[in-house]
């Protein structure tokens, strides 16, 4: 409680009683004052004098389980004394069980600090404390595990188990049955020891019992085996003894020989005597002669030793045929074998200069790793025992020098100028890439089967080549020629047996890199195509029988070779004594969707026309009523296959005909 004095001067005449805790403001002079607390009426507007009481609130603390000791986790503040469920001390160390606080009286064991003096259990004694056992020592041979057979008592829950070592507990350490595996450096150390400890309630304290487990080794391996391992058509008296040196802990050994090998007297010692079969050296022995030592401290036997023999009556034969490629290159990695020869050991392989055995020397497969500069040479291989070397077999291995690409193909080979082509070689097995060479005026480059070439406007003749490529080099060359100038066209298209004054159609295929036809025809006149694949014309009034229609075709690079077409002309009769012509015309010729025909008559009458193809079948036909003077007829030709047809116009008194060809 502290004494404030203000001077206090209210505005108005007024009133005021304060209540405990209320909050007052006051403006003095210009300055705002704010305090809380009580003080007596002041009425009037004189300058007064108050002696002010101001009350500070305290703190509570919740007493949620109503033993009068508070929570000092939970606090209010309040200036009119304790809230509802508060207390005004915090000595509470648990709030939600009445019977625990500072006046309560500390039960034993129970874990519990009862009488919040912040120690559990204090003066209490171990009333039953925990007890362990291991179990007893006992030994394991090297390499195995081991199960344990821990129990715990008393106030004991749990036990956990423990090494001296670096092994591991399964499941885990804390099963009492938990199977021990033992580490490397365990089995070395020769012994671990083994602790079970308990868990304790204070003031009790853990128990414990430990175990040593000891490793038993296992018996020593056996030596190396002396005795002869090469025998060449022994005597069948002979007798030869192999051995071992004894083994430290081995109380017996046991022997296994190959079939045909007889063995004299004991067979558990640490050497035997033996005599070999004259069936088994007649068909040779070649095995094992081993030796295991054992031992009466239940961990078994020890790894077993072993000594290759082999006996034989005759040098081996010789090898049948090598398998394997017969042509390699540097680089190249191959392998070789024969059949297993009989009586064989090994075998000795000799091989072509810069080749080298890179695997299985001695046996019947190799690996032949071919070097730089092999040319070729021979193989030989040759079996051998300790009788000696039998015959050799041989075979030749020569360079892998690719054959030629079966073929060259292209869109053209003629009439290449100016144009850009792609060649194709047939691929050839075993290629890593191919060679090009181009003809001068042609350029372009490649290392597949592929190649795009470009020819210039000046380009001539020549060959392009190709050649597979391997580790050799490259292989046998393919060529082919090329032609900057078109080449001889296809065969002449068109009538060879005509008439004097007949109009006919001759044509060819397409010319590959023509830019120009050049035809001539004997005594007539080309009416239309000069320049074209396909002409029409007309022929004269002079017979013949050796006419020629000629045709040539042209580049900016040359000029073909010339395509003869032999025509024989005649005179052919009219229909009619005094027939004239129809003045008959076609066009356009050649035509694609619709042929119009137009002809000349002196008098009304019947007019025939038919269309027949190459093969004489008549295709369209058709009766018209034609007038005295011009007539005009249009035939469709859609649907009609590419070709040449003949076109014919028949009256009473004349008949013309003219070939007309179908694009």
């Amino acid at each position: 409680t502290e004494i404030l004095n203000l001077t206090i001067t209210p505005s108005t005449s007024n009133t005021t009683t304060a209540t405990a805790c209320d909050t007052y403001t006051w403006s003095v002079n210009g300055t705002t004052y704010t305090a809380s607390g009580s003080y007596t009426s002041v009425t009037g507007c004189n300058t007064e004098i108050l002696d002010l009481t101001i009350t500070p609130s305290t703190t509570y603390y919740a007493d949620s389980d109503g033993d009068l000791y508070g929570n000092p986790l939970m606090t209010s503040q309040s200036c009119t004394g304790a809230p509802v469920g508060y207390v005004a001390n915090s000595l509470d160390c648990n709030d939600g069980n009445a019977a625990i606080n500072p006046a309560a009286t500390e039960i034993c064991n129970n874990m519990i600090d009862d009488n919040c003096n912040g120690t559990i259990d204090e003066g209490c004694g171990c009333l039953n404390p925990p007890t362990a056992s291991a179990g007893s020592d006992f030994s394991v041979c090297v390499n195995a595990t081991a199960s344990l057979n821990g129990s715990i008592g008393g106030g004991a829950t749990n036990g956990t188990w423990s090494t001296s070592g670096t092994g591991t507990f399964s499941p885990s350490a804390n099963v009492l049955n938990a199977t021990y595996v033992p580490s490397s450096a365990d089995y070395l150390a020769g012994s671990v020891t083994l602790t079970l400890t308990t868990d304790a309630v204070s003031p009790c304290t853990p128990a414990s019992s430990s175990i040593t487990l000891s490793f038993t080794p296992l018996p020593a391996s056996a030596g190396t085996i002396t005795g002869p391992t090469a025998l060449c058509n022994p005597s069948t008296a002979a007798v030869f003894t192999y051995s071992v040196a004894p083994v430290v802990g081995a109380t017996s050994y046991s022997w296994s020989v190959p079939a045909g090998v007889i063995i004299q007297g004991s067979a558990t010692g640490s050497s035997i005597s033996v005599k070999f079969t004259a069936t088994a050296i007649h068909d040779g022995i070649a095995g094992n002669i081993c030796v295991t030592p054992n031992n009466t401290n239940g961990c078994g036997a020890a790894a077993a030793s072993c000594l290759g023999i082999n006996v034989q009556i005759t040098a081996p034969v010789q090898p049948n045929s090598i398998s394997g490629p017969d042509r390699a290159c540097a680089g190249d990695v191959y392998v070789y074998s024969v059949a297993p020869v009989a009586r064989a050991t090994s075998y000795n392989w000799v091989l072509p200069a810069n080749a080298t055995i890179t695997g299985g020397a001695g046996t019947n497969v190799i690996t032949v790793t071919y070097g730089a500069g092999f040319t070729g040479g021979t193989m030989t291989v040759s079996a051998t025992n300790q009788c000696g070397t039998g015959a050799t077999r041989s075979r030749t291995v020569v360079q892998n020098i690719l054959p030629a690409s079966a073929a060259i193909s292209g869109l053209q080979f003629d009439g290449v100028c100016g144009a850009t082509i792609t060649y194709t070689a047939t691929p050839v097995a075993g290629a890593a890439s191919y060679f090009w060479t181009l003809p001068a005026g042609a350029t372009g480059s490649s290392t597949t089967n592929v190649i795009s070439v470009t020819f210039t406007n000046a380009f001539t003749t020549g060959n392009i080549t190709v050649a597979a490529v391997n580790n050799c080099g490259n292989g046998s060359v393919r060529s082919a020629a090329l032609k900057g100038a078109p080449g001889l066209s296809s065969v002449i298209s068109g009538p060879t047996a005509v008439c004097t004054l007949s109009s006919n159609t001759y044509s060819v295929n397409v010319v590959p890199g023509a830019t120009n036809y050049i035809w001539t025809v004997p005594v007539g006149t080309i009416t239309s195509g000069q320049g074209t694949k396909i002409i029409n014309m007309t022929y004269g009034t002079t017979a013949t029988s050796a006419g020629q229609v000629t045709l040539k075709t042209s580049n900016a690079c040359g000029t073909s070779a010339t395509r003869v077409l032999p025509v024989v002309i005649t005179v052919c009769p009219r229909i009619g004594d005094n027939a004239t012509s129809l003045n008959m015309v076609a066009y356009p010729n050649p035509v694609s969707t619709e042929l119009t025909i137009e002809f000349t008559t002196d008098k009304a009458q019947d007019a025939n026309v038919t269309l027949r193809d190459a093969a004489g079948r008549i295709v369209y036909n058709e009766s018209k009523d034609a007038a005295e003077g011009f007539n005009s007829a249009k035939i469709s030709v859609e649907g009609l296959a590419s070709g040449i047809y003949m076109l014919q116009v028949q009256m009473n008194d004349r008949t013309e005909q003219i070939r007309v060809f179908v694009d």
